[in-house]
């Protein structure tokens, strides 16, 4: 019963009721309904509680926790997010969330190409705009008390935002200020603002972002195959399988082990037999053949069930050699 598809779906119409009622509660909302949809919330968890439970007597102990999806359930239903639960439903969620899990490894070796990029232009932002000035007599568009370069952190800050692409351009124009004026720390040279800028947007949101969404389309796509090549496989086996047991005596062969393809013929019944001209030559080649170069006995396997149509039976002597 735990293993069946109409629990699933039982399931999942619960689910799908319980976020229903979770939207139905609004601000001043009347006394019956509050106390509606409490008694709802009550049984919602009783049937997940019951779920968790009921399987976990099923599977026991240690064969529920080794599946991830039980864990995730059991998770869920203690924290009592029932919404999330609907993620082991999605087949293409749950495919998504292992091909996330299994390209970790290659995206964080990108993070920590992310994390050397931000430290270097973050160093460099300090050292070449850690001095501007922003007041009344010097606005600023982009720039402002959170979004500094005047320390480490914040110009690390700055640079997350900066690779978002929320307003960079007004941050790049706050640093382009003519250079004839006279106090300190309002002008900076108009060459090496657009270079640093432009220089790191490019790499940050145009290149990185894209090698990471590379490297997941590709573990996607070697995931697609995979459980393409799995349902290819099991539906060959089903097939197999069904023609086996309507043949019955092992007619439900291969392809590649049909009796023609190895120089039998297929006798009644299914059972595969050798044809004559394929006997003799076979007999040819064993008696031109050195007796030195034969080191073991060659063993023919004869079906006793007579072949169809005008070909007699073959009666063959077995040589010993």
């Amino acid at each position: 019963m735990c293993t069946s598809q109409y629990l699933d779906l039982f399931i999942t119409i619960v689910i799908a009721l319980n976020v229903i009622t979770m939207a139905m509660e609004h601000y001043q909302q009347p006394k019956e309904l509050d106390e509606a949809l409490k008694i709802c919330n009550y049984i919602f968890t009783i049937v997940f509680v019951l779920e968790s439970v009921f399987k976990l007597v099923a599977f026991g102990f240690r064969r529920f926790f080794k599946d991830r999806w039980n864990q995730l359930d059991l998770a869920i239903v203690l924290l009592s997010i029932m919404v999330l639960k609907l993620l082991k439903m999605a087949v293409g969620m749950r495919a998504l969330l292992d091909t996330v899990m299994q390209a970790l490894p290659q995206v964080g070796n990108l993070g920590l190409l992310f994390m050397l990029l931000f430290f270097i232009f973050a160093a460099l932002g300090v050292e070449l705009f850690g001095d501007l000035i922003c007041d009344e007599l010097h606005p600023c568009e982009g720039l402002g008390r959170y979004a500094t370069f005047k320390n480490f952190g914040m110009a690390f800050l700055l640079l997350f935002r900066v690779s978002t692409g929320d307003n960079w351009n007004g941050i790049m124009k706050d640093t382009l200020r003519d250079c004839q004026q006279e106090n300190a720390g309002t002008c900076y040279n108009t060459v090496v603002s657009p270079i640093y800028f432009v220089s790191f947007v490019l790499t940050a949101q145009f290149v990185l972002v894209n090698v990471v969404i590379a490297v997941l389309m590709k573990h996607l796509e070697e995931s697609n195959k995979e459980a393409k090549e799995e349902a290819e496989l099991e539906a060959e086996l089903e097939l197999e399988l069904q023609h086996g047991g309507r043949g019955g005596g092992g007619s439900g062969r291969s392809p590649q082990l049909s009796p023609l393809s190895l120089g039998l013929e297929e006798g009644p019944g299914g059972s595969p037999w050798r044809s004559p001209e394929w006997e003799i030559q076979r007999r040819g080649s064993v008696m031109d053949s050195p007796p030195a170069d034969i080191t073991r006995r060659d063993s023919i396997h004869i079906s006793t069930d007579p072949p169809l149509g005008r070909e007699p039976p073959l009666e063959v002597s077995v040589v010993d050699t």
